[in-house]
């Protein structure tokens, strides 16, 4: 799945962003600007999936 950005608005005003399948840094990444447009962010909650590692490439190190 594509990483999405749900933003919802109460009636109140208040809005809420979420990101669907993203993780770690990058799920901060897609919403800085996002935040900057809406202004102050009072409550930042991150979900599990920010704590999951994102798979990079690595090489094996040979013995000998």
């Amino acid at each position: 799945m594509d990483e999405q950005i749900r933003i919802t608005v109460s009636p109140e005003g208040k809005a809420t962003v979420e990101v669907i399948g993203g993780r770690g840094e990058g799920c901060l990444q897609a919403t800085r600007e996002i935040e900057r447009a809406l202004g102050d962010v009072d409550d930042r909650k991150k979900k599990p999936e920010f704590y999951q590692v994102t798979p990079t490439n690595q090489q094996k190190l040979g013995h000998g």
